[in-house]
């Protein structure tokens, strides 16, 4: 199976507008231990980088992970982001998932646990676990089969911006 994802024109504008602003601090894979459970400050010695807040005048008590857990961080843990600023943080996450789209439910296929679903107007996709395989369930009526390539499919949605 191949899968192309072409991006939005708009999203390369903005995507070179804010690269002129941010740049990359550095590069941080799955299971770095810098950022593990066990690496974690004491609430007491954390400041809040963010909000700039420390302990006792925040709290510091949820895990808060370095990256959302939604596209897949499971073992990278921030000990520099205080509860309410994680709480703040959390709130952007729902539009990220409405912006990632379908991309989530097929790149979570790797995964051993079930790839989240993904519901729009015109597409429904969801994971499924068969034969100890996970397998991705898209409402055949959004798909095109084209003939002339042999077990290709080209899949159409519009995904929130």
């Amino acid at each position: 199976m191949v899968i192309t994802f072409y991006p939005h024109p708009g999203f390369l504008e903005n995507e070179q507008k804010f690269g002129e602003i941010y740049k990359p601090a550095g590069i941080i894979g799955v299971g770095d231990l810098r950022y593990s459970k066990s690496a974690l400050k004491k609430e007491k010695d954390r400041l809040c980088r963010f909000c700039g807040q420390k302990y006792p005048e925040v709290s510091f008590s949820n895990r808060a992970h370095l990256m959302p857990k939604m596209i897949g961080n499971v073992d990278l843990f921030s000990d520099f982001e205080c509860n309410e600023c994680n709480n703040l943080f959390s709130r952007f996450e729902t539009d990220l998932s409405y912006y990632l789209g379908i991309s989530r439910s097929i790149i979570g296929l790797e995964d051993e646990a079930l790839a989240p679903s993904y519901v729009a107007k015109k597409i429904t996709a969801k994971s499924r676990s068969f034969a100890d395989k996970n397998i991705l369930i898209v409402h055949p009526k959004d798909l095109e089969s084209d003939p002339e390539n042999k077990g290709r499919m080209t899949l159409k949605y519009i995904k929130s911006p």
